[in-house]
């Protein structure tokens, strides 16, 4: 992946999976705004490739803060 700020997302489906994936800003963003057309969407992550049907999509949380701030274990 390019230098672009990181970013979590989590995919939640309407059959009750969730996927969580590292992507670009970009990429983030394009996600969000595919959400309007539907259909079929390559997302290229941290993860590796995913093909995502928006259409089966039950919402999209794009967490706040950069990926890398999140690592580790910690209470709070």
């Amino acid at each position: 992946m390019s230098g672009d700020r990181q970013r979590r997302v989590e995919l939640g489906f309407d059959q009750g999976a969730v996927l969580r994936l590292t992507l670009t800003e970009n990429a983030a963003q394009e996600l969000a705004t595919g959400l309007a057309a539907g259909g079929w969407l390559e997302v290229d992550a941290e993860e590796g490739r995913h093909w995502v049907n928006l259409g089966e999509l039950a919402y999209l949380r794009l967490v706040p803060g950069e990926a890398h701030l999140r690592v580790g274990f910690g209470g709070h």
